[in-house]
């Protein structure tokens, strides 16, 4: 099969080169090795073909049909010389599109895909070739249509909406729509309803997702706001990833200060009160000083994780002496944990620094 590949190219080689001007002596070359039996030299050859750029453009006809190589690299090597030599492959990855050969059409696709617009001409044929794929072929192939002609795009996915399950249930449904995002706004009507179905999951991976896809299509969206909506649904599943989410956002993360305070005051996991008073210092002060007075009402609680997490809390949010020292000066009496009183008695030397308008310096205890 391989020697029958090899001789159908080295058939039409001299007429791509009549095409597309003389091939040098090292193009020559370099493609002469590409239909070699042995995978190493192949290989090799792959990758010299991938470093020549626009410098392939003569031999690309004889490039495409290779794309069907078993070896990985060899095909990857391929797609990048390809790619490199512009739009004007398009009409042999359009004629490759037809082939028999799985990866010669995957490899087609993908090579589009990574031509963008130069390669419109070919979107056609890559809406038939999408209509009547499956699985793997199709999503390659709505990719390369995402990069060369998004009219096209819609075209396909609308119907295939209409065939899948509900957002909330299907992947599929969520491949379609991210894929049709890549339209923008032209896409907005399709994929508004379903996204905004996925915001009201308890399921957070279905809520970042709808928010990603009405932001891609222009939708109004708050993303902060159904963020907050999630914690609120699912407080028991939500709340570490929620606290991430905030402390990520740093200083940013102020409008999340109302839903860290209600998770701080009723958590019944000490951890989750601990992780809380962590992000209030990850969003810091002057934003997050409104929740002292509930940082030290956690001080009460007998737990050895909050008491020391919100002792740095206090000091991190720059709390004033005279409402904290009193209360954090009691904490190490009832605390029987030796690191916790350790954080505690850290809390209360740096704070009564600044109290005394020294420099408190970093916080070290860990």
């Amino acid at each position: 099969m391989y020697r029958f590949l090899v001789c159908a190219i080295m058939a039409s080689s001299l007429l791509a080169w009549a095409a597309d001007g003389p091939a040098s002596p090292e193009v020559r070359g370099v493609l002469t090795r590409l239909m070699s039996e042995d995978p190493a030299v192949r290989i090799a050859a792959s990758r010299e073909m991938a470093a020549l750029g626009e410098g392939a453009a003569p031999v690309v006809a004889d490039l495409v049909p290779l794309l069907g190589d078993r070896y990985f690299d060899v095909r990857t090597n391929l797609r990048k010389a390809i790619v490199a030599v512009g739009g004007d492959a398009t009409p042999y990855l359009r004629k490759a599109l037809g082939s028999d050969v799985y990866h010669v059409r995957r490899g087609a696709l993908e090579c589009l895909r990574g031509l963008g617009a130069p390669a419109r001409a070919a979107a056609p044929d890559v809406v038939k070739l999408a209509k009547s794929g499956k699985g793997s072929i199709l999503g390659v192939a709505l990719g390369a249509l995402a990069s060369i002609d998004t009219d096209s795009l819609i075209e396909v996915c609308g119907p295939l909406l209409g065939k899948v399950g509900d957002v909330t249930e299907s992947t599929e449904t969520v491949s379609l729509l991210r894929f049709m995002a890549a339209a923008g706004k032209k896409a907005k009507p399709a994929v508004e309803p379903h996204a905004r179905k996925l915001l009201v999951s308890s399921n957070r991976v279905h809520v970042l997702e709808g928010i990603e896809l009405l932001v891609k299509v222009g939708a109004d969206v708050d993303g902060n706001k159904e963020i907050a909506g999630l914690l609120e649904r699912d407080k028991r599943s939500n709340w570490k990833w929620f606290c991430t989410e905030v402390k990520d956002q740093g200083k940013a993360g102020a409008w999340a200060i109302p839903h860290v305070i209600r998770l701080l005051d009723t958590a019944e996991n000490p951890w989750v009160a601990a992780t809380a008073c962590t992000t209030l210092e990850s969003i810091g002060p002057p934003e997050a000083s409104t929740a002292v007075p509930h940082v030290i009402k956690a001080l009460e609680r007998p737990e050895a994780a909050i008491r020391r997490y919100a002792a740095r809390t206090l000091f991190t949010l720059k709390a004033d002496p005279e409402t904290v020292l009193p209360v954090l000066r009691k904490t190490p009496e009832t605390t029987k944990d030796e690191r916790a009183r350790e954080w505690l008695t850290e809390a209360i030397e740096r704070i009564s620094a600044m109290a005394a308008g020294k420099e408190p310096g970093e916080w070290e205890a860990d």
